[in-house]
């Protein structure tokens, strides 16, 4: 199964989310493993960066990071 990628919106487009979520503190992350499973958890959401991307920190041995790997 192959996932479409997210085509780059504009600066617009990106303004209009970050003001729709700019108080939002958590998310759902949802990863997909080899076998097609969805999972999803809430993840702490950081602020919004100099280039417009929403960061989220975890562990490096987490499972999430396969999953986002794969």
């Amino acid at each position: 199964m192959t996932l479409a990628k997210a085509q780059p919106a504009d600066k617009d487009e990106r303004d209009k989310v970050f003001e729709m979520i700019k108080d939002i503190k958590l998310a759902m992350l949802v990863t997909q493993d080899e076998e097609c499973n969805l999972f999803a958890r809430p993840m702490a959401a950081q602020e919004r960066d100099k280039n417009d991307q929403l960061w989220f920190f975890t562990a490096a041995d987490s499972p999430k990071v396969q999953e986002i790997k794969v």
